[in-house]
């Protein structure tokens, strides 16, 4: 029983020792699922332990020869290979714990470069109408429908502000627990902040060009009208 037993420990210490480490989310909830089954099989051996810890103590007590001192030897190891594979599962369960969290944040953030790429392509595409051409009132409503259309974009992307917080937040949690990739968050989640900025100031500005050409397409709208006025007189 001590061999069979001293071989399993052997055998799932390797396994938790693999260095292994998730590429994606179902590769990381995989990884996690697996370690669980260990922890389940050695809940199972538990019994198992305690007996063979009993009856071998039993069995070496009071003993003074050669062979019962080599199985007290074999016992102290049992013993500390019980608590050595406790440690490490614990330890590699916070490692898989922390590889699912850093699989979550680069999802969550992958998303949210979407998001802000979409943003950069409107703002990147959208046009500030010409204050030349001869259908002034063409120009006009255009350049009404041209802001509001950018005051709806400013609102999505007020709208979509909680979703980059939630990552930012996402961020700051791991960060804070001392993830081990926290440098890689950090700088992930000061592009995030950055390229929002920027998406907002320039959103700001084109907004202003847009009321500002809107200003000069009724300016030139009334000196139309004065100098037909001035032409009829």
């Amino acid at each position: 029983d001590l061999d069979h037993f001293q071989q399993w420990l052997t055998r799932t210490q390797t396994t938790i020792a693999r260095e292994d480490f998730p590429q994606d989310m179902a590769e990381a909830e995989q990884m996690l699922n697996e370690h669980k089954a260990i922890k389940e099989e050695m809940e199972a051996y538990e019994s198992d332990y305690a007996k063979m810890k009993e009856f071998g103590e039993k069995t070496v007590e009071g003993q003074e020869d050669v062979q019962y001192m080599f199985l007290r030897e074999r016992l102290k190891a049992l013993d500390d290979g019980w608590e050595d594979i406790h440690k490490m599962w614990q330890n590699k369960q916070h490692l898989l714990s922390q590889g699912l969290n850093l699989q979550m944040f680069m999802r969550d953030a992958k998303q949210a470069e979407v998001l802000l790429s979409q943003q950069d392509n409107f703002l990147s595409k959208e046009e500030v109408p010409s204050t030349l051409g001869l259908a002034r009132q063409h120009s006009l409503e255009h350049s009404e429908n041209l802001i509001k259309q950018h005051e709806a974009f400013i609102t999505t992307l007020d709208a979509n502000d909680e979703k980059v917080n939630n990552v930012l937040s996402f961020s700051q949690r791991l960060i804070d627990e001392n993830h081990f990739a926290q440098d890689k968050i950090a700088q992930k989640a000061e592009n995030l902040k950055d390229r929002r900025q920027q998406n907002r100031q320039r959103a700001y500005d084109q907004l202003q060009k847009l009321k500002d050409s809107l200003k000069m397409q009724q300016f030139l709208q009334d000196c139309d009208e004065l100098s037909d006025w001035l032409g009829e007189k």
